[in-house]
């Protein structure tokens, strides 16, 4: 009995063996022209609504230095890198700042000695103050970022400089208003305050969903800095008026679709890199062949974004369905990235209607201080107060915000996803918005 196969044999497995390699070649080729024409359909598509399909599309026209907000955030890097230092000195390395600390964690309102010593810091950086004085001045933000390169590399000039800065100048302008507030001088802290808050819309120019988030805690910086002086002293009526217009110009519901747009041009261009490594390391012929799965993983995520253009522009109670109880938005259909991107989109649309939430609750808090301010007395309800009633609904819930005067001042709150008037409890977020620091320290 022959245990070793002829030639004939030999030829014969050959042949087989080629023929299975050759389909599985022709397989593969087709998969990655599949693939590479669905992403080339979606581009096309993508383009076809007028929106950005890659990351050089983000690019802003350039404009002149001196009317670019951005422009001056870039001239002042150094100079908020200073004070980030001298930040995180006063806060972790003295007792002074460690007590400060603490107090806030409490509710209780700096120490004049506390205040003393952030005013000796802040009094450093006068150039800071006309700076972003200037940048909050312009009416245009063009981006200075990069936008030639791939999207590993943008997200870390952006996540590692550009995030950094607004955030810095949140809380220079944080205890700048609270120094100014401390000397009674309220106009100024409210009109700083009013200054943060278009600087970060006006920082909502850079793109993708970080910047957003970003700018988001922005505002809640600057919102509560602007209730704890409003809380405390009357301002001019031009100061209240340009507060409740610059609030006005917060509450976008819109405003999530162009994020998500920007950020479906980024996944486009993250698509097309997907298969690119330095050809020292892979061959790129082999990792044309090779890719296609990776690839074809990134197009399915893709069309996550088609339904979000619809949801994003939704008050969250019409679109709460669509949410796990955990918060994670259901994105089935979409592959095993697009699962991924559900935990982040969730965590997004929170955020955005946190953020809508406490610009109304702000507005509504403006307009009780001017009605006490007007009337020699508190309002009762928010009947009395001059808002329209769109600028007073709770995304969370489609129902006024709930509003309560206590012995520490207004309390102004969304109900969150929970739907329930916890009294204004903001432990673990069951309610959150505005209030005396005293009512928002653990209990």
């Amino acid at each position: 009995m022959r245990l070793w196969p002829t030639k004939r044999r030999w030829k014969q497995l050959a042949i087989g063996a080629a023929i299975v390699v050759a389909l599985a070649l022709i397989a593969n080729g087709f998969m990655v022209w599949r693939t590479e024409s669905r992403l080339q359909a979606k581009i096309a598509a993508i383009r076809a609504a007028g929106d950005p399909a890659s990351i050089a599309d983000l690019a802003p026209k350039p404009i002149p230095a001196d009317q670019n907000a951005a422009a001056y955030l870039e001239q002042l890097a150094p100079r908020l890198d200073e004070f980030a230092k001298d930040h995180v000195r006063f806060l972790d390395r003295t007792p002074l700042g460690k007590a400060y600390e603490a107090g806030r964690d409490r509710g209780e309102p700096p120490t004049p000695e506390q205040i003393n010593a952030i005013r000796a810091i802040v009094e450093k950086y006068p150039d800071l103050d006309a700076g972003l004085a200037a940048a909050a001045a312009c009416e245009e933000y063009a981006s200075l970022a990069d936008y030639s390169v791939n999207h590993q590399q943008l997200a870390e000039d952006l996540i590692n400089q550009r995030v950094d800065r607004i955030r810095t100048a949140a809380r220079f302008v944080s205890w700048r208003m609270e120094v100014l507030t401390s000397d009674s001088e309220h106009d100024r802290a409210l009109s700083l305050g009013t200054q943060l808050l278009r600087l970060a819309r006006l920082y909502d120019n850079e793109p993708l969903l970080i910047n957003y988030l970003v700018s988001v805690a922005v505002r809640g910086v600057a919102a509560q800095a602007i209730y704890d002086a409003l809380a405390v002293g009357s301002v001019s009526p031009e100061t209240y008026a340009a507060l409740d217009r610059e609030l006005l110009l917060h509450d976008d519901p819109r405003h999530l679709v162009l994020v998500m747009k920007t950020e479906q041009a980024y996944g486009v261009s993250a698509t097309i890199d997907c298969e690119l490594m330095p050809p020292t390391q892979v061959n790129p012929i082999w990792l044309k062949l090779v890719s296609w799965p990776m690839k074809s993983l990134f197009v399915d995520s893709l069309g996550v974004y088609d339904e979000q253009f619809e949801l994003a522009g939704r008050p969250w109670h019409e679109i709460s369905f669509r949410f796990d109880p955990d918060g994670k938005m259901r994105t089935a259909g979409h592959g095993a990235l697009g699962e991924l991107l559900g935990s982040s989109l969730g965590a997004t649309y929170n955020a955005n209607a946190r953020n809508l939430a406490t610009m109304r609750a702000l507005r509504i808090f403006n307009a009780l201080v001017r009605y006490r301010h007007d009337n020699g007395r508190e309002a009762s309800d928010l009947a009395e107060l001059d808002l329209p009633r769109e600028a007073t609904l709770d995304p969370f819930s489609g129902d006024p915000l709930k509003l309560k005067h206590t012995d520490d001042g207004w309390v102004i709150y969304t109900v969150m996803q929970n739907g329930t008037d916890d009294g204004g409890d903001f432990t673990d977020h069951q309610d959150s918005g505005l209030a005396p620091r005293k009512w928002q320290a653990p209990h």
